[in-house]
């Protein structure tokens, strides 16, 4: 699968998430959530689920729910079917 593609993937899972950290100043959250799935893609499967998981973990605070390993895998089910 080529870059443009799996950037593509990026956006459509982390959105843009703009935050104000001043009057000035703002920040978009999901880059670096982008960048992490990007470097990831290349990672064996049972890799990539144990980083699913710890991602949305990680994200509890932010609302989100963990992810369960079997949903991580059907995660990555999923993601080889529509991806070229």
């Amino acid at each position: 699968m080529n870059k443009e593609v799996i950037e593509k993937i990026a956006v459509e899972i982390y959105p843009d998430h703009i935050v104000q950290l001043s009057p000035t100043l703002f920040h978009n959250t999901a880059d670096i959530r982008r960048h992490d799935f990007i470097q990831g893609y290349n990672l064996h499967d049972e890799e990539f689920i144990e980083l699913i998981q710890f991602l949305s973990m990680n994200e509890e605070f932010n609302g989100y729910s963990s992810v369960t390993k079997e949903t991580a895998k059907h995660f990555l089910e999923q993601f080889k079917k529509t991806t070229p």
